[in-house]
């Protein structure tokens, strides 16, 4: 407050600039803020993508044991034609 004073603001300006400056600084985010955010956003992506690796070992499990059976019906329908 005193810098502005001594650039020539008056009273008025200098509460009316404090103001703002202070209202402006309410909404910034820290950088331990991000650093939250993004941690906890590394956390769930990481969650997600072991869902997901899970999913397709367990999709690949299944089309496993579907692919003998195919063929095995493929070769009876070739041996019948």
């Amino acid at each position: 407050m005193k810098a502005l004073r001594s650039a020539t603001f008056n009273e008025d300006q200098v509460e009316a600039i404090v103001e703002v400056i202070d209202e402006a600084q309410y909404n910034l985010v820290t950088k331990d803020d991000l650093n939250q955010a993004v941690g906890g956003l590394r956390t769930d992506m990481e969650k997600m993508e072991l869902r997901m690796r899970a999913d397709i070992q367990a999709d690949f499990k299944r089309l496993y044991w579907y692919i003998p059976a195919v063929m095995g019906a493929m070769v009876g329908i070739l041996k019948i034609t």
